[in-house]
């Protein structure tokens, strides 16, 4: 066994030292990858050539920096693999267990920058190194980083990064939007140019009628030094156009030197807030090797589209996300090697993870070939939990009825394990996703496997979209949400893909002021919404365009439909509006107020519908609608004696309703009705502001309608 002093002397420069510290986050990385793709192929010789460069690499770079422990198990690893390259020994699953415990230790000790160590810890590896080149049995290698820990760097060493070369996400973004202010204003220059343009027009009408004056007074003897005068005026006159027209070609070139620098600093920094996937991916492959020998079965990970890149942060909160979906495909999606055996399955399963970019959208596809979700196993556990009853759920579409897996404790196992089935389900999944704006999605076929689809925005700084004119004023709609752009001439109706559509006038649906048509030709934008494609009409197309996107100003936020604001090239404002929003104006903007009206709200139609039927039943006209952000438009344009909610929603869950409600002082009463009936979910609901807090067990019962009724008499 290696024994080695307790102190170790380094050299005492800080910047080396830091060098040393991103050069092993590279180095760890490859060898913790490689030694994961060794698996199942351990003569393969590129990745065991691969893995002998980089131990060498990290070697010669520990030796730098005195760290001598390191520089002999890094030198026992190249060896090892030298000599697997050369057939001296033969590598297997335990002596690879070895390997990648070597790796995770001195992962671990980059973890707190090298600052302690354990000697007996480091003296295992490298004695179970040695029985993997002697061929001799290994034996357990200490399992942590003991207390009693050695400083490895002296004491001078910096714990802050501050003069680290890494930049900030916060600096990053600071640029980015400084940078973005100088394209805002390069879009002006445009406007100088021509105003200097209109200028010299003018000089040289001037100059002309002055050569018609000094012609005439030419011809007449007592003004001829009239005349004189006027000439030298007249040349100072054209030594000016001449000044004006050198300025003119000087601004030319300086708006377009300007704003090509400008873009490609906006370009080089935006990219530099984006990240490939590899960079959160590259574990994967040893997280799911981990679980198939912890589970006792044979899964292999494939990855593609690893390049695909994504916003930095939306890409380190997506990694826990997928951790844990992985982890629930390792346990709960795949079958033990025997129950795939009798399925006449490959006894290696595979999950899949894709990455592809969709428009302006990130997408992210993980997809398994197991046991796939039993439909009737998911109805039973939910009336189980008492979350629904079983005559509605029969009612249910699949998609809905796997909706309930993201609900707060709700898991399939009844059994509690290291790997799942703690407590911690896809509602956290489901929350991280919202909080990115993003969304989840989960498909699946009994005995075919299961698969979850992930979408995020690549980045919230910019939108592809397309600008339009409406009551004269500029406006733009997201390319995302636009089927068609259609121009017809006199048209009355107008129909797509062989269906005849409602047309909505967008400047009567954002009570804008009317407009004079400049020609008989009508614009519309086809939208689809709840499945129903829809024809906005506006006034003029101006073309698509990469809005650079800033928060509306407060001063906006009463004009309806606002997503954001941009800046046109020629420096005019741009409101972005939602495109369901507009439509729902449209469709609400009408409706005069009921007395004893009520609004519902669910994504789930079954739900919604069930509550309807007993509303009307006690006597009430209601409203339905699908989601927050539909509420929120119907409450704008009409008024109502109550609401009730949903709080798990898409894009707008119940309870930012009900605050958006609050704060714009609208005093309708608000009942929340949930799957979530803990008496901290209860309690949460009701210091948000809602009147009663139900549990959708409960709606069918007397108690929703009595509730009502006490409020609806207040």
């Amino acid at each position: 066994m290696s024994s080695f002093p307790d102190k170790v002397i380094i050299l005492a420069d800080d910047s080396i030292k830091k060098l040393f510290l991103d050069e092993s986050e590279i180095q760890l990385a490859k060898i913790s990858s490689l030694l994961v793709s060794l698996e199942g192929d351990f003569e393969n010789p590129s990745p065991l050539a691969e893995l002998m460069r980089a131990c060498h690499s990290f070697k010669g770079a520990a030796r730098l920096v005195g760290l001598g422990h390191l520089v002999a198990l890094a030198h026992k690893l190249e060896d090892c693999f030298v000599c697997a390259q050369n057939h001296k020994i033969t590598l297997n699953s335990e002596s690879l267990n070895i390997l990648l415990s070597a790796s995770d230790y001195i992962n671990a000790l980059r973890a707190i920058r090298f600052e302690y160590e354990s000697i007996e810890t480091c003296d295992n590896l490298i004695h179970n190194i040695d029985s993997i080149l002697t061929q001799k049995p290994i034996q357990k290698s200490a399992s942590a980083i003991k207390e009693s820990k050695i400083n490895l760097f002296s004491e001078t060493i910096q714990t802050d990064d501050d003069d680290s070369v890494k930049v900030s996400n916060e600096y990053l973004n600071k640029l980015l939007e400084l940078t973005t202010e100088s394209i805002i204003e390069n879009k002006s220059l445009p406007t100088n140019k021509n105003a200097l343009i209109k200028i010299k027009s003018r000089t040289l009408k001037t100059l002309f009628a002055l050569d018609n004056a000094i012609f005439a007074l030419e011809a007449i003897p007592e003004a001829k030094n009239l005349a004189i005068k006027l000439r030298h005026t007249q040349n100072t006159v054209k030594d000016t156009l001449t000044t004006i027209s050198e300025q003119i070609k000087f601004m030319a070139r300086f708006t377009r030197k300007n704003s090509e620098i400008s873009n490609k600093l906006y370009e080089q920094i935006f990219s530099g807030t984006m990240r490939p996937l590899k960079d959160i991916s590259i574990a994967f492959p040893r997280l799911v090797r981990d679980l198939s020998l912890a589970l006792n079965k044979k899964i292999q990970l494939k990855i593609s589209g690893e390049n695909c890149i994504l916003d930095r942060k939306l890409l380190k909160k997506l990694d826990a996300p997928i951790r844990h979906i992985l982890r629930n495909a390792c346990d709960h999606g795949i079958e033990l090697t025997e129950e795939r055996k009798s399925l006449k399955k490959d006894e290696t399963a595979t999950i899949n993870l894709e990455a592809s970019h969709s428009k302006t959208s990130f997408v992210l596809k993980i997809s398994d070939d197991g046991r796939g979700l039993n439909i009737d196993k998911i109805k039973e556990r939910i009336v189980k939990l008492k979350m629904s009853k079983k005559s509605m759920l029969d009612n249910m579409s699949d998609e809905e009825i796997f909706s309930f897996l993201f609900l707060p404790k709700f898991s399939l196992s009844d059994k509690v394990n290291e790997v799942s089935g703690r407590g911690v389900g896809l509602d956290v999944v489901q929350t991280t996703m919202q909080s990115m704006c993003g969304s989840i999605n989960v498909s699946s076929e009994l005995n075919k496997g299961t698969s979850f689809t992930l979408t995020l925005p690549l980045s919230r700084a910019t939108l592809k979209a397309l600008i339009i004119l409406i009551s004269n004023q500029y406006y733009a709609f997201a390319m995302d949400n636009i089927h068609a752009a259609i121009t017809l001439k006199n048209a009355s109706e107008i129909s797509y893909q062989g269906k005849d559509l409602k047309i909505i006038d967008a400047a009567q649906s954002l009570e804008l002021d009317s407009y004079t048509k400049d020609s008989d030709l009508r614009n519309f934008i086809i939208i689809e919404k709840n499945k129903e494609f829809l024809a906005i009409e506006i006034q003029k197309f101006l073309g698509e365009s990469e809005l650079i996107l800033h928060p509306a100003n407060k001063l906006l936020s009463k004009i309806p439909c606002i997503l954001a604001t941009s800046i046109h090239n020629d420096g005019k404002p741009i409101i972005v509006l939602d495109t369901n929003l507009v439509a729902d104006y449209s469709q609400k903007s009408k409706i005069k107020t009921v007395r004893n009206r009520i609004l519902v709200v669910d994504d789930s139609p079954t739900v919604r519908e069930r509550i309807v039927n007993i509303l009307t039943a006690g006597g009430y006209d209601t409203d339905t609608a699908s989601d927050g952000e539909d509420a929120w438009g119907a409450v704008r344009v009409s008024d109502y004696n109550l609401i009730i909610s949903d709080i798990d929603m898409p894009k707008l869950n119940g309870l930012s309703l009900l605050k958006k409600i609050k704060d714009a002082n609208i005093p309708t009463p608000f009942i929340l009705v949930s799957y979530k009936d803990s008496p901290a979910d209860i309690e949460i609901g009701l210091k948000a502001g809602a009147n009663y807090y139900i549990s959708k067990a409960e709606i069918e019962s007397k108690t929703l309608l009595e509730k009502i009724n006490s409020l609806i008499k207040q």
